[in-house]
Protein backbone atom coordinates (compact mmCIF):
# COMPACT_ATOMS: atom_id res chain seq x y z
CA UNK A 1 0.00 0.00 0.00
CA UNK A 2 1.41 3.15 -0.84
CA UNK A 3 1.58 5.81 2.25
CA UNK A 4 1.56 8.55 -0.19
CA UNK A 5 -1.80 7.64 -2.12
CA UNK A 6 -3.46 10.36 -0.02
CA UNK A 7 -1.83 12.93 -1.28
CA UNK A 8 -2.09 12.66 -4.68
CA UNK A 9 -5.02 14.40 -4.95
CA UNK A 10 -3.55 17.07 -3.48
CA UNK A 11 -0.33 16.81 -6.37
CA UNK A 12 -3.51 16.69 -9.02
CA UNK A 13 -5.12 19.65 -7.70
CA UNK A 14 -1.75 21.57 -7.95
CA UNK A 15 -1.05 20.68 -11.67
CA UNK A 16 -4.73 21.45 -12.44
CA UNK A 17 -4.34 24.53 -14.69
CA UNK A 18 -7.96 25.87 -13.71
CA UNK A 19 -7.39 25.03 -10.03
CA UNK A 20 -4.01 27.63 -10.10
CA UNK A 21 -6.05 30.48 -12.09
CA UNK A 22 -8.95 30.09 -9.35
CA UNK A 23 -6.71 29.89 -6.64
CA UNK A 24 -4.39 33.16 -8.14
CA UNK A 25 -7.84 34.89 -9.06
CA UNK A 26 -9.52 34.67 -5.51
CA UNK A 27 -6.07 35.66 -3.97
CA UNK A 28 -6.40 39.02 -6.02
CA UNK A 29 -9.61 39.85 -4.70
CA UNK A 30 -9.01 39.11 -1.16
CA UNK A 31 -5.82 41.71 -1.31
CA UNK A 32 -8.34 44.13 -3.75
CA UNK A 33 -10.59 43.95 -0.47
CA UNK A 34 -7.52 44.01 1.87
CA UNK A 35 -6.14 47.05 0.41
CA UNK A 36 -8.80 49.02 -0.11
CA UNK A 37 -9.90 48.47 3.63
CA UNK A 38 -6.62 49.37 4.69
CA UNK A 39 -6.66 52.22 2.60
CA UNK A 40 -9.83 53.46 4.24
CA UNK A 41 -8.54 53.09 7.99
CA UNK A 42 -5.32 54.77 7.50
CA UNK A 43 -7.56 57.70 5.93
CA UNK A 44 -9.38 57.85 9.07
CA UNK A 45 -6.57 57.48 11.09
CA UNK A 46 -4.90 60.51 9.44
CA UNK A 47 -7.64 62.68 10.17
CA UNK A 48 -7.52 61.95 13.60
CA UNK A 49 -3.70 62.35 13.94
CA UNK A 50 -3.94 65.35 12.06
CA UNK A 51 -7.17 66.90 14.70
CA UNK A 52 -4.83 66.19 17.40
CA UNK A 53 -1.64 67.50 16.09
CA UNK A 54 -3.47 70.48 15.05
CA UNK A 55 -4.80 71.15 18.37
CA UNK A 56 -1.30 70.67 19.79
CA UNK A 57 0.10 73.56 17.54
CA UNK A 58 -2.77 75.79 18.72
CA UNK A 59 -2.06 74.97 22.47
CA UNK A 60 1.64 75.68 22.24
CA UNK A 61 0.71 78.47 20.34
CA UNK A 62 3.05 77.99 17.31
CA UNK A 63 1.20 80.02 15.07
CA UNK A 64 4.34 80.31 12.47
CA UNK A 65 3.50 76.20 11.75
CA UNK A 66 -0.40 76.56 12.90
CA UNK A 67 -2.62 74.09 10.76
CA UNK A 68 0.66 72.03 8.99
CA UNK A 69 0.76 69.13 10.48
CA UNK A 70 -3.53 69.25 9.56
CA UNK A 71 -3.00 69.87 6.23
CA UNK A 72 -0.27 67.39 5.98
CA UNK A 73 -2.00 64.59 7.49
CA UNK A 74 -4.93 65.32 5.82
CA UNK A 75 -2.84 64.96 2.53
CA UNK A 76 -1.10 61.52 3.32
CA UNK A 77 -5.01 59.95 4.10
CA UNK A 78 -6.36 61.88 0.51
CA UNK A 79 -3.26 60.16 -1.14
CA UNK A 80 -3.21 56.82 0.37
CA UNK A 81 -7.39 56.44 0.28
CA UNK A 82 -7.24 57.47 -3.63
CA UNK A 83 -3.93 55.11 -3.21
CA UNK A 84 -6.21 52.15 -2.33
CA UNK A 85 -8.86 52.75 -4.64
CA UNK A 86 -6.75 52.64 -7.79
CA UNK A 87 -4.65 49.73 -6.40
CA UNK A 88 -8.37 47.86 -5.74
CA UNK A 89 -9.16 48.31 -8.86
CA UNK A 90 -6.42 47.05 -10.50
CA UNK A 91 -6.57 44.16 -8.47
CA UNK A 92 -9.85 43.47 -9.32
CA UNK A 93 -9.01 43.98 -12.83
CA UNK A 94 -6.00 41.55 -13.04
CA UNK A 95 -8.02 38.61 -11.43
CA UNK A 96 -10.79 38.93 -14.18
CA UNK A 97 -7.47 38.61 -16.29
CA UNK A 98 -6.51 35.46 -14.89
CA UNK A 99 -9.72 33.97 -14.98
CA UNK A 100 -9.90 34.69 -18.43
CA UNK A 101 -7.21 33.01 -19.24
CA UNK A 102 -7.69 30.32 -21.96
CA UNK A 103 -6.44 26.18 -21.64
CA UNK A 104 -2.52 26.13 -22.68
CA UNK A 105 -0.08 23.75 -22.64
CA UNK A 106 1.58 25.95 -20.35
CA UNK A 107 0.09 26.87 -16.41
CA UNK A 108 2.18 29.50 -15.09
CA UNK A 109 3.82 31.19 -17.73
CA UNK A 110 0.39 33.35 -18.78
CA UNK A 111 -0.13 33.95 -15.14
CA UNK A 112 3.04 35.08 -14.75
CA UNK A 113 2.65 37.72 -17.72
CA UNK A 114 -0.04 39.36 -15.94
CA UNK A 115 1.34 39.53 -12.76
CA UNK A 116 4.16 41.41 -14.53
CA UNK A 117 1.84 44.32 -15.83
CA UNK A 118 0.51 44.12 -12.21
CA UNK A 119 3.22 44.42 -10.84
CA UNK A 120 4.31 47.49 -13.25
CA UNK A 121 0.75 48.85 -12.92
CA UNK A 122 0.64 49.12 -8.66
CA UNK A 123 4.37 50.67 -9.03
CA UNK A 124 3.42 53.33 -11.49
CA UNK A 125 0.41 54.64 -9.07
CA UNK A 126 2.64 54.20 -5.72
CA UNK A 127 5.21 56.24 -7.32
CA UNK A 128 3.56 58.62 -9.27
CA UNK A 129 1.19 59.42 -6.16
CA UNK A 130 4.09 59.59 -3.95
CA UNK A 131 5.84 62.45 -5.98
CA UNK A 132 3.05 64.01 -6.36
CA UNK A 133 1.69 64.06 -2.71
CA UNK A 134 5.27 64.84 -1.90
CA UNK A 135 5.81 67.62 -4.03
CA UNK A 136 2.25 69.00 -2.68
CA UNK A 137 3.14 68.39 1.01
CA UNK A 138 6.70 70.19 0.96
CA UNK A 139 5.09 73.25 -1.32
CA UNK A 140 2.42 73.63 1.49
CA UNK A 141 5.06 73.39 4.49
CA UNK A 142 7.07 75.59 2.38
CA UNK A 143 4.67 78.01 2.77
CA UNK A 144 3.88 78.03 6.17
CA UNK A 145 7.64 78.24 6.91
CA UNK A 146 7.97 81.44 4.68
CA UNK A 147 5.89 83.45 7.69
CA UNK A 148 8.37 82.56 9.86
CA UNK A 149 11.05 84.08 7.46
CA UNK A 150 9.24 87.40 7.62
CA UNK A 151 11.55 89.39 9.70
CA UNK A 152 15.03 87.90 7.63
CA UNK A 153 15.89 90.13 4.70
CA UNK A 154 14.12 89.65 1.46
CA UNK A 155 17.29 88.00 -0.42
CA UNK A 156 16.88 84.76 2.10
CA UNK A 157 13.27 84.86 1.56
CA UNK A 158 13.56 84.51 -1.60
CA UNK A 159 16.27 81.36 -1.52
CA UNK A 160 14.14 79.54 1.41
CA UNK A 161 11.71 80.28 -1.59
CA UNK A 162 13.07 79.14 -4.04
CA UNK A 163 14.57 76.73 -2.24
CA UNK A 164 11.20 74.96 -1.48
CA UNK A 165 9.67 75.24 -4.96
CA UNK A 166 12.50 73.17 -6.07
CA UNK A 167 12.81 70.68 -3.52
CA UNK A 168 8.74 69.98 -4.50
CA UNK A 169 9.03 70.20 -7.94
CA UNK A 170 12.03 67.56 -7.85
CA UNK A 171 10.22 65.19 -5.68
CA UNK A 172 7.22 65.36 -7.86
CA UNK A 173 9.46 64.81 -10.84
CA UNK A 174 11.39 61.98 -9.17
CA UNK A 175 8.14 60.05 -8.51
CA UNK A 176 6.54 60.42 -11.45
CA UNK A 177 10.11 59.31 -13.60
CA UNK A 178 10.10 56.15 -11.08
CA UNK A 179 6.43 55.38 -12.49
CA UNK A 180 7.20 55.49 -16.17
CA UNK A 181 10.09 53.65 -15.43
CA UNK A 182 8.51 50.98 -13.13
CA UNK A 183 5.77 50.21 -15.33
CA UNK A 184 7.59 49.98 -18.46
CA UNK A 185 9.85 47.68 -17.31
CA UNK A 186 7.44 45.34 -15.89
CA UNK A 187 5.04 45.10 -19.03
CA UNK A 188 8.58 44.71 -21.14
CA UNK A 189 8.66 41.23 -18.81
CA UNK A 190 5.57 40.44 -19.25
CA UNK A 191 5.78 40.91 -23.15
CA UNK A 192 8.83 38.63 -23.06
CA UNK A 193 7.34 36.38 -20.40
CA UNK A 194 5.02 35.95 -23.65
CA UNK A 195 7.20 35.86 -26.46
CA UNK A 196 8.87 32.85 -24.74
CA UNK A 197 5.44 31.31 -24.39
CA UNK A 198 5.33 31.86 -28.17
CA UNK A 199 8.66 30.56 -28.77
CA UNK A 200 7.93 27.48 -26.98
CA UNK A 201 4.85 26.80 -29.24
CA UNK A 202 6.20 27.10 -32.60
CA UNK A 203 9.47 24.88 -31.55
CA UNK A 204 7.09 22.48 -30.26
CA UNK A 205 5.13 22.79 -34.13
CA UNK A 206 8.23 22.48 -35.67
CA UNK A 207 9.50 19.65 -33.53
CA UNK A 208 5.99 17.97 -34.39
CA UNK A 209 6.30 18.45 -38.02
CA UNK A 210 9.78 17.26 -38.70
CA UNK A 211 8.78 13.79 -36.56
CA UNK A 212 6.20 13.88 -39.42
Amino acid sequence: MNIFAVLKPLFLLLTDEKSIRLTVEIVLRVLAVFVALFALAWFVSCVVLGIQADFNEIDTAVSSVSHSSLIGFLLLGLFVLVWGYLAAGILAFRANSVAKCGDSHFIVLPILSIMFRLNGELMFITYFLLGIGGGLFVWLTGASLSHTLASLPVGTIAVGGIGVFLGGLGLASLGVLSAFVGIIVSYALAEVTVVLVEIAFNTRGLCSAAQK
